[in-house]
């Protein structure tokens, strides 16, 4: 009986605990668990709008577009910010690079490719850390990066990194023909924090 007592007890702190430590940041300053109204007060201290987008009750954008400074660039990345609601709780951040913004009139797409995904990659690596995931396009660059996406139709990465209580992954595609790119950042609790 007494251990069933201390093990109960032991349980219920837990869980006291878990509900009373604060969650850890991530994207913006928010962190993941908040209500919709705590990250609206939270990005509105900031000049950020969150908004409805489209027809998913759980899906919200933030306005004007998330400048993303790096090291080795002068002028920021332009990404588009979107927020995921499980439950009325923030689950997940995703950003987006705004092409239109980014790949200036004339500009060459392969370039952008290889200047984000350049770029991000060593901002990410410094901040977290070593990739525990990665496909081979991601770790191609300059003329590398270039050749693989001249040959290729389509040319996909994906990378991923442990931050703390979150995972951090990098997903892009490329379509020669269409000479499309899409580059995605997401930022989401880590599986053991779900």
């Amino acid at each position: 009986m007494n251990r069933t007592c201390t093990a109960l007890i032991m349980c219920a702190a837990l869980v006291l605990f878990a509900h009373v430590l604060p969650a850890q940041s991530t994207w913006g300053g928010l962190r993941f668990g908040m209500s919709r109204a705590e990250v609206d007060q939270a990005l509105g201290s900031k000049g950020l709008k969150m908004s409805a987008a489209g027809q998913n009750p759980d899906l919200f954008d933030v306005t004007p577009a998330y400048q993303v400074s790096v090291p080795d660039l002068v002028d920021p990345i332009p990404f588009n910010v979107q927020l995921y609601f499980s439950v009325g709780k923030l689950n997940q951040i995703t950003l987006g690079l705004d092409k239109a913004t980014y790949i200036k009139e004339g500009g060459s797409v392969y370039a952008v490719v290889d200047v984000v995904n350049g770029s991000m990659k060593k901002a990410l690596t410094a901040k977290y850390g070593a990739p525990f995931e990665t496909t081979r396009p991601c770790s191609a660059e300059g003329h590398d990066l270039v050749e693989l996406l001249l040959h290729n139709d389509m040319v996909e990465c994906k990378s991923s990194w442990h931050g703390q209580a979150q995972l951090i992954s990098v997903k892009w595609w490329f379509n020669k023909r269409m000479e499309f790119f899409s580059y995605f950042v997401s930022y989401q609790p880590a599986p053991s924090d779900l």
